[in-house]
């Protein structure tokens, strides 16, 4: 089990660093692209990368969920799982192509269609092989990637948008670049048929029907989680008015610091939580990893509350110091999100991917119903309630489903502790006024309290790594 702690540790470390990397160099673009775009060339790129997103699931099936999870099970053939989503996604671009050509009659994208057509079967060709890369724990290949695509990208965006001056062509070409770049270094360091290999290896209907049942429900699951997580701007902009989308989106921003760190661990987990499923101490494995990520979740929350304020004002200006009143309830909803993606590799274990969808329109249809009953009474904060109540649903039916696949220990004492100091700190911040960040601190140092053997066992580990090196 040592080797899993060790495992787990690993890819966490890898991951983080290729994200911090990758959003470092995504973030440099930010003044590219509003200093050479216009807001029209801008909306249309928008336009087409978000159609992308919407028809990748429907027209690929999700095949690039089932390549992960069956490339892990090293009970089937991995060149097998290969070929299958090849000749998916291969199917897949043929649909594409079909869309496109609608597209003729669509305005906005009439002229840019076959732009659109190639960054989107690219992009669907290099997702499934990053995820095949993960899967065939080639960690450190698929966390290069990351930081190789985002450069590229990065470099080509500049010389073509700045120095070029090809604006929306500037932009498709800088993708489709990047992603090919990808493509092959991918398919440069990964096991993998060859050419001659993928056409003549036999498909196995048996296992594509296999892959097609795990990956199916997973189309509605990606579609309900994009929904979930734009309708409220939609219905805020729609019922109030489009400053209060501002003050929601600001208000989000700091709350995604936790979703983007908890989401670098997810990466990590979602490989050892498959591959330590039913092993002998594979209860006790997922009961002591809970525990510590517990921990870290309670005193990052705690912290960031700790600094909203300074950290609202110095990023976007006194201007939406308004925002500050929202982030603690959006605060509570990311956090209790984390649960969800926690308890989800379960369901991909024993390959219960309907749970997923499930959940998922569960929560959707919450956050719906919610944000059109309370948006128009409360504005923002309806809009804060709604996301809070639908990422908790979900991550409570998560949890209680996950528990009765796999019942391993949960200690539901410093659980509620944990949960109950950060309640007590968002209370804090969003009524306390001048004395809030005391009140906050207070309950950081009772968390740190709490916490101090799983911070001890963490501290002596770094410790004893440094007097190593």
């Amino acid at each position: 089990m040592k080797k899993s702690y060790k495992e787990l540790l690993t890819n966490t470390v890898v991951f983080a660093v290729s994200s911090i990397l990758s959003k470092v160099l995504l973030m440099l673009l930010l003044p590219v692209y509003t200093n050479t775009l216009t807001p029209e060339q801008y909306g249309t790129i928008e336009l087409a990368t978000n159609l992308s997103l919407l028809l990748i699931p429907f027209v690929s099936f999700a095949i690039q969920d089932a390549v992960f999870r069956f490339t892990v099970d090293n009970s089937i053939d991995r060149l097998i799982v290969f070929k299958t989503s090849f000749w998916v996604l291969s199917f897949g671009g043929l649909l594409l192509g079909v869309c496109s050509i609608v597209l003729y009659f669509y305005e906005p994208l009439r002229i840019w269609r076959w732009w659109f057509w190639c960054f989107s079967v690219l992009s669907m060709f290099r997702s499934a092989l990053c995820l095949y890369t993960k899967g065939t724990e080639h960690t450190t290949v698929f966390a290069i990637d990351g930081i190789v695509y985002n450069l590229i990208l990065a470099v080509t965006n500049i010389v073509l948008l700045c120095f070029f001056k090809l604006r929306i062509e500037g932009y498709f070409s800088a993708l489709i670049i990047a992603q090919s770049f990808s493509i092959i270094y991918l398919l440069w360091n990964v096991e993998k048929p060859s050419f001659r290999e993928l056409i003549k290896l036999p498909i196995d209907s048996e296992i594509a029907k296999i892959m097609l049942l795990y990956s199916a429900p997973l189309v509605l699951n990606s579609i309900s989680w994009n929904l979930a997580h734009t309708v409220d701007r939609i219905m805020l902009e729609s019922m109030r008015t489009k400053a209060d989308v501002g003050i929601y989106s600001v208000a989000s921003k700091i709350p995604s610091l936790i979703s983007t760190i908890m989401s670098i661990f997810i990466q990590a987990w979602s490989i050892s939580a498959i591959r330590s499923y039913g092993d002998k101490d594979g209860k006790d494995f997922y009961s002591s990893v809970f525990q510590y990520v517990e921990m870290m979740l309670v005193l990052v929350t705690i912290f960031v509350l700790l600094i909203n304020n300074h950290v609202v004002v110095l990023l976007f200006g006194s201007e939406f110091r308004q925002a500050v009143m929202y982030t603690p309830i959006l605060m509570i909803a990311t956090s209790t999100l984390f649960y969800s993606n926690y308890f989800g590799p379960i369901f991909s274990s024993v390959k219960k991917s309907k749970l997923l969808m499930q959940t998922t329109l569960t929560g959707t249809v919450i956050n719906v119903v919610l944000n059109y009953l309370l948006i128009a009474r409360w504005g923002i904060y309806g809009a804060t309630a709604a996301t809070l109540a639908s990422n908790t649903v979900i991550s409570f039916l998560r949890m209680y489903l996950a528990r009765k696949i796999y019942p391993f220990k949960v200690d539901w004492f410093i659980l509620a502790v944990g949960w109950g100091l950060i309640i007590f700190s968002c209370c804090s911040a969003m009524m306390a006024g001048e004395k809030a960040e005391v009140y906050i601190l207070c309950a950081l140092i009772f968390a740190v309290i709490i916490y101090r053997k799983e911070l001890k066992v963490i501290i002596s580990q770094i410790l004893h790594k440094l007097k190593r090196v």
